[in-house]
């Protein structure tokens, strides 16, 4: 049954809430559960939770999976590839943020998180209103740790693949240069991406 369309934003409003910038988890680790010295226990966004009325207007999606706790190793530069990593050029688009990582082989590395924010994708008259929270949500779509679903399949294809793992970013993590801020607290994925170019690196 289709709702009346005078109905459907008093609904809407109900489900989610005008633009905030706590939208977001502060961070991904699970108070209170604890792991290994080298692991924290995180969800990837569970800032994407809806009650029955948010799911049945938003879509159910991968809620499940965003906020589900699970246990990642804590991202060390100096042991997360042999020879270690070192901050290299900043990139990202609209969504995501990222930056690429250096390895001492020369080979360069693809850090991002897996959490997006579109803020920067919508007008600026827009974004304090609730349609960025709904583009917001609209992450949830997508599933989390479906990268990690690709290497196995691409191997018994018998296809060239990266290799991408997931970490969690401490809370007090600096050796990232001035992208440290951005993605202290976070889950993010880290992959190959080939060999370093030449640029200069962020000291």
């Amino acid at each position: 049954m289709r709702l009346p369309l005078p109905c459907f934003f008093p609904l809407l409003l109900t489900a989610t809430s005008c633009a905030s910038s706590h939208f977001f988890q502060p961070d991904a680790r699970v108070s209170g559960r604890t792991a290994a010295p080298d692991s924290a226990v995180v969800t990837a966004g569970r800032h994407y939770q809806r009650g029955p009325i948010g799911r049945f207007l938003l879509g159910q999606h991968y809620r499940h999976a965003w906020a589900e706790p699970v246990t990642l190793p804590v991202l060390n530069l100096a042991t997360a590839v042999p020879g270690g990593l070192k901050p290299g050029k900043v990139g990202g688009g609209f969504q995501t943020t990222s930056m690429t990582v250096l390895g001492a082989d020369g080979r360069a590395y693809a850090l991002r998180s897996v959490d997006k924010d579109p803020t920067k994708a919508l007008p600026k008259f827009l974004r304090p209103t609730l349609i960025l929270t709904i583009v917001r949500d609209a992450t949830s779509a997508g599933m989390p740790y479906g990268s990690l679903v690709v290497p196995p399949l691409a191997q018994a294809a018998g296809v060239y693949h990266t290799n991408p793992r997931l970490y969690y970013v401490s809370a007090t993590e600096n050796g990232l240069g001035p992208t440290s801020e951005r993605l202290r607290g976070r889950v993010v994925l880290l992959e190959e991406s080939g060999k370093a170019r030449k640029t200069s690196t962020v000291p």
